[in-house]
């Protein structure tokens, strides 16, 4: 009995022996890491401490942030840069270029002003209607726009002065502020009923059969009611008159105008066209801004967008336009 005990017990010993010398035999130790990562261009690992053990251990695949990360987060391995691929143009109001479309990259490359074509028309001007200017980038085709300010076709000047022709009629002299005028045409004077015609006119001196912004020009009339310095001509038919105005204005002086109503002289383009009644919904501080309303005795056709200034005793007091 004690024979047979002692072969089972031998037996046990070689079954246990046999799976050990098996794993001495597949690498010989127990595998310690060294601290450092090694790397190719694809992964990192670490080696094993034990001289000539060729094991690689917690080997993975670089791990970055996006395509544009040129560092691997877990072992620092620096990979190439990438090759930016492009966009269709993108653009501002300067600046045309590409964007980078591989993610995290956020680089705008072969960034340059836009080249500018000449300016040509995009929207005729017409009654009510400023003429509008397009240019064209011939790199990315960015189109920029401008608006003609008072290229509009309808007719509109204040009266400077007025000169009596014996027989013929009057002269209305003035610098055009909009639109264009020619001769037969028909126009409005402000503050009288009926249409005007224009009979003969001449400009910056010398005669002419029509006139647009910015020329001085005088204008022959025949009208039952004699025209005046500060009064307005304008296209027939496209003007509305009224006692009754808003403004932005600013205020130029260093005195605070209290809630309230004051009366002003208003200029536009330099020439009193009459006393208006200015009132302030609150106070206005030197220097700030405000919304008031313009009352006045006569019908006046002033515009939305107008400049205007409002003075007293010739002093500027605020400057603004006209917003309804």
């Amino acid at each position: 009995m004690t024979k047979k005990k002692s072969l089972l017990t031998f037996v046990f010993a070689i079954c246990l022996m046999i799976p050990a010398m098996f794993m001495l035999t597949a690498c010989g130790h127990n595998h310690k890491a060294t601290t450092e990562w090694q790397n190719d261009v694809t992964y990192h690992w670490h080696a094993c401490e034990e001289k000539n053990c060729k094991e690689q251990l917690d080997k993975a695949e670089h791990t970055y942030d996006n395509d544009a990360d040129t560092t691997c987060n877990v072992c620092g391995y620096e990979r190439p840069e990438h090759d930016h691929t492009a966009t269709a143009w993108k653009n501002d109001s300067t600046y045309h270029w590409h964007d980078c479309t591989v993610s995290g990259c956020g680089e705008q490359f072969d960034k340059a002003e836009h080249t500018w074509g000449e300016w040509e028309e995009k929207t005729p001007a017409s009654d009510g209607v400023n003429k509008v200017e397009k240019r064209i980038c011939s790199v990315c085709k960015y189109e920029e726009t401008k608006t003609i300010e008072n290229s509009r076709l309808d007719f509109y000047m204040i009266i400077e002065d007025v000169e009596k022709l014996s027989g013929r009629g009057y002269l209305a002299k003035g610098t055009i502020q909009r639109g264009t005028v020619s001769v037969n045409n028909e126009i409005e004077l402000s503050g009288c009923e009926g249409t005007l015609m224009v009979k003969d006119m001449a400009k910056d001196g010398k005669k002419s059969t029509t006139a647009t912004h910015g020329d001085y020009v005088e204008i022959l009339v025949s009208a039952a009611t004699v025209p005046s310095k500060g009064q307005f001509l304008f296209k027939a038919g496209t003007m509305e008159s009224s006692t009754s105005f808003k403004a932005s204005v600013t205020n130029k002086t260093s005195t605070s105008y209290p809630a309230g109503s004051q009366s002003l002289d208003l200029y536009v383009h330099g020439i009193n066209v009459g006393s208006a009644s200015v009132v302030f919904d609150e106070q206005l501080d030197a220097g700030n801004n405000a919304i008031v309303s313009l009352e006045f005795t006569t019908e006046l056709p002033l515009y939305e967008g107008l400049n205007i200034s409002l003075k007293a005793g010739g002093v500027e007091i605020l400057t603004g336009t006209i917003t309804k």
